[in-house]
């Protein structure tokens, strides 16, 4: 009885832990004035396998893909 009330005192805290925090969402955007012009200024995007590396253009976007395989 007593690990049973402390299972759900324990899972108690922890949902009132996870609602409570507030994330502000403008800390977590990325915003960018213009397009990559430099293939160093492209945003890396993946997991380690495959990947791609977007410009960011609007009227044309040039994406470079990798995939490990090429390699």
């Amino acid at each position: 009885m007593r690990n049973k009330t402390c299972f759900i005192l324990l899972l108690v805290i922890i949902f009132f832990d996870c609602t409570s925090t507030e994330i502000n969402k403008q800390e977590l955007t990325l915003l960018y004035d213009s397009p990559a012009q430099l293939w160093e200024e492209t945003l890396p995007l993946g997991n380690g396998r495959i990947g791609m590396m977007p410009d960011g253009g609007v009227a044309s976007e040039k994406i470079v893909l990798n995939d490990i395989t090429i390699w």
